[in-house]
């Protein structure tokens, strides 16, 4: 990526309500940003988890939180731990079969 690192780290800014662009993006239900967001600050040393943490639980869900949290160089339990379960067609539609 040929983005100047200081740029980046403009992701971390927050405006007068305290809100950083990725509370914005998460807010205004725009997926394609938050994941694009997310991809950037993986490319940032600073990881602002401290920044973030009141809304992690709502990123789990995004594409771009795993490679977030893959490039983190700070990793809780949880966060090693995270994992993703890929089914690719259910057994019954009330069970689905693991093996």
């Amino acid at each position: 990526m040929d983005i100047d690192p200081k740029l980046l780290e403009q992701l971390h800014y927050k405006n007068c309500d305290g809100k950083t662009p990725l509370h914005i993006a998460l807010e205004a239900k725009n997926n394609r940003i938050v994941n694009l967001i997310l991809d950037y600050m993986s490319n940032i040393d600073y990881a602002a988890v401290g920044l973030i943490k009141d809304i992690m639980k709502n990123l789990i869900s995004f594409k771009g939180f795993e490679q977030y949290l893959i490039e983190c160089p700070f990793q809780s339990l949880q966060m090693l731990n995270k994992q993703t379960l890929v089914i690719k067609k259910a057994e019954d539609k009330e069970i689905i079969s693991i093996n």
